[in-house]
């Protein structure tokens, strides 16, 4: 390796989505004999990892930076002085695996109607209002749906517990009386719906039902996980668990209901569905790659303080490295929609929360300084109650109605173990009279033993009127 690599983590204001890092390396050919691999059968791509470690220190103690992949293939000489050249990434796309992973087929499914083959099996995490089945057998005698994975709860009480076509039905209708079942598809649980009295013909009703006690727990973060353990390729050592672990307590108060349902498109992955798909309900949570793998990070300035001190004329900071960078105007809104409860029979979202100048401080401010600005509205299908939706209605005010400042600190190698993404600091730097500004560390570099940190200073007004939000719902 020529030079040591800028080992880089960062994330970006209400974005979810990861960004996975890239390094290549050239290897002089004298210390890989690749023409003897090749010859043995075995391939020169594999797994690369880049870490840290002490002269002479123990190994076991080293500090994996990133663990890749060499997805990009390798190119090497066997001729003297020749080299062998390669480049690592973040395994985002090799270990990433389509969700749901199971689908209806004619082999498992012989019975089920032909617009059914190619359906993924649903995954219900926690609980959902309205699950659309599908259908697995449709003959005269016997009809039977799927409702999702696992051993969730389908609610039987009351008088319109399942929906056909829209209407409502309960189990001991004379037409459409149902009851539920438990089964497996080569050792995969589901559950789902008979019709007891095979009221169908061409078994193409939408039928849906209310599922509660799906798989994994209320909280995003926690389902995040749950599906990062058990639908991609991930070995443990890959998931950073001191970050799940630190963003579910941070989103303790916010709770998730979730349908996984690709229909019969094999384009989604897991990974796609978590960062665009569930955590886009939950604009503080941002997945990143970072030092102990892939895993969450919050940003939310209210949060609590880290207790660490970044002071620009003292240690550990060496330097400025940038100058300010105030937050776009055209980044800044103060008039913000969320839309919640989702009824999926209906094809609308049955509650909305909104903030702007005529109900909330920060919105009125931000309005008399840059004039009206309306954020698209947030769509949220994964939130069914007021307090959740009213914490993602609080945030975007608190985090997008004023202007926020970007700024660079170039730190000794040992600031890369004070501080961690999502950190709210205190930062002191008398060049711009900051005296114990709030801020929140959202960049991580690393650079030939040297550590820069990218840090975002809020706006003060944020601390002078508060951050709370009134919300209407409909």
């Amino acid at each position: 390796m020529g030079d040591e690599p800028d080992i880089s983590t960062t994330i970006d204001l209400g974005d979810s989505s990861s960004s996975a890092r890239s390094f290549s390396f050239t290897l002089p050919n004298e210390l890989v004999d690749a023409a003897s691999i090749i010859g043995n059968g075995r391939l020169l791509a594999g797994v690369a990892e880049v870490s840290l470690q002490y002269d002479g220190g123990d190994y076991d103690n080293r500090i994996v930076m990133m663990r890749g992949e060499m997805d990009d293939g390798v190119t090497f000489s066997n001729e003297s002085g020749g080299t062998v050249e390669f480049s690592i990434t973040d395994p985002k796309e090799s270990m990433d695996l389509s969700l749901p992973p199971y689908v209806v087929d004619e082999k498992k499914f012989p019975s089920a109607p032909k617009e059914s083959i190619g359906m993924r099996f649903p995954i219900v995490l926690n609980k959902y209002e309205y699950v659309p089945c599908v259908w697995t057998i449709g003959a005269s005698g016997t009809q039977r749906l799927m409702a999702c994975l696992g051993s969730a709860v389908i609610d039987t009480g009351g008088s319109d517990k399942i929906y056909v076509d829209g209407v409502g039905y309960g189990t001991t209708d004379i037409t459409y009386g149902w009851s539920v079942f438990s089964s497996d598809s080569d050792g995969v649980p589901y559950i789902g719906v008979d019709f007891t009295n095979t009221p169908s013909t061409e078994y193409t009703e939408s039928v849906y039902v209310k599922v509660r006690g799906g798989v994994s727990t209320p909280n995003p973060v926690s389902q995040a996980l749950y599906l990062v353990e058990h639908y991609t390729a991930f070995s443990k050592a890959s998931i950073n668990y001191h970050a799940f672990t630190r963003s579910i307590s941070r989103c303790s108060a916010m709770v998730a209901t979730t349908l996984v349902n690709s229909g019969s498109s094999n384009d989604a992955g897991t990974l796609s569905f978590i960062e665009t798909g569930l955590l886009a309900n939950f604009p503080m949570v941002s997945m990143a790659w970072m030092v102990g793998g892939y895993g969450p990070v919050v940003i939310d300035r209210n949060g609590a303080k880290s207790g660490f001190t970044l002071n620009a004329q003292a240690y550990p900071v060496m330097h400025r490295v940038t100058a300010i960078a105030e937050q776009a105007k055209n980044k800044c809104y103060n008039s913000f929609t969320v839309e919640y409860k989702f009824n999926a029979l209906e094809d609308v979202y049955e509650g909305v929360a909104v903030a702007d100048h005529t109900n909330n401080p920060i919105c009125q401010i931000s309005t008399q300084n840059i004039g009206m600005r309306q954020h698209e509205t947030i769509q949220c299908p994964y939130i069914d109650d007021d307090n959740t939706a009213g914490i993602v209605l609080d945030w975007l005010v608190s985090h997008l109605a004023l202007p926020s400042y970007y700024v660079e600190y170039e730190c000794i190698a040992s600031a890369l173990f004070s501080v961690s993404l999502g950190d709210n600091i205190k930062l002191t730097d008398s060049g711009f009279s900051w005296e114990g500004m709030a801020a929140t560390v959202v960049s991580i570099t690393y650079k030939t033993g040297l550590v820069v940190l990218g840090v975002r200073v809020w706006s003060p007004y944020y601390s002078k009127l508060g951050g709370q939000v009134s919300t209407s719902s409909v």
